[in-house]
C-alpha cells in the first residue's frame, strides 16, 4: 500500500505568496450585495470568521511570478481572488455564524453527517487543529466572494494562518467544483 508523505491536515507555509488552500483571518474589504433592489457596497469584516482561497494555485503562483518581474499587468494575471468564509463549527452548527441572518440550526445526527463530508454536497468540514490556532471549521459553499489582489497582499502578512496540505486542498476544490456544477432539473410532470 502506498504512504502518503501528508501527515496533517494543516502546514505553515513559508512562500510570499498567496496559495490556493491558505487560511485567512481577520481580513476587511468591501463587496457588491443587493439591498433592496439597489446595489450597495458592504464592507465585510468578521473576527470570528476564517477566509480560506480557492482560486487555483496555479494561477496564483503565474500571476505572482509575473508581479515580481513587471508591472505591466498581461493574460498571465488574474484581477480578484475567490475565497469562502470558513465558519466555526459551534457558530455553525447553532446557526448564529451570521448575525442578522435567520440560519437553520443542526442537531447531533446532522453534525455528524457535516463532519464526515459525505452527505451534505453544500458543507465542507475542516478538522481544527489547536496547536495552529484553527477552530473546527465549517465552509458552505453558498457562500464565496472575491476579493482584488492587491487588497488580499496587502493583508496577507497580518491574516494568514496556515494552509491546507495538498491532498486536502484538493479534496476541498473538487468538492467545491462538483456543487457549483450540479444541474437543477426541472420537475417533469
Amino acid at each position: 500500500m502506498y504512504a502518503s508523505a501528508v501527515k496533517s491536515q494543516f502546514r505553515h507555509f513559508r512562500k510570499a505568496r498567496i496559495c490556493q488552500g491558505d487560511i485567512l483571518r481577520d481580513l476587511s474589504f468591501i463587496s457588491g450585495e443587493p439591498l433592496s433592489n439597489v446595489e450597495a457596497e458592504v464592507e465585510i469584516s468578521d473576527d470570528s470568521t476564517y477566509w480560506i482561497v480557492m482560486s487555483q494555485d496555479c494561477d496564483l503562483n503565474q500571476d505572482f511570478n509575473q508581479r515580481k518581474e513587471t508591472k505591466t499587468r498581461d493574460s498571465k494575471n488574474i484581477r480578484s481572488i475567490l475565497i469562502c468564509p470558513a465558519y466555526p463549527a459551534r457558530k455553525f452548527y447553532s446557526g448564529q455564524h451570521i448575525p442578522g441572518w435567520a440560519l437553520e440550526t443542526f442537531n447531533d445526527k446532522k453534525v455528524k453527517k457535516i463532519i464526515r463530508n459525505d452527505e451534505y454536497k453544500r458543507y465542507h468540514y475542516l478538522k481544527g487543529d489547536e496547536d495552529l490556532g484553527v477552530p473546527e471549521l465549517v465552509i458552505d459553499f453558498k457562500h464565496f466572494y472575491t476579493i482584488p489582489v492587491e487588497v488580499a497582499y496587502r493583508q496577507r502578512s497580518n491574516a494568514y494562518l496556515v494552509t491546507l496540505n495538498e491532498l486536502h486542498r484538493e479534496d476541498l476544490s473538487h468538492r467545491f467544483s462538483h456543487f457549483l456544477s450540479r444541474i437543477g432539473l426541472p420537475d417533469v410532470v
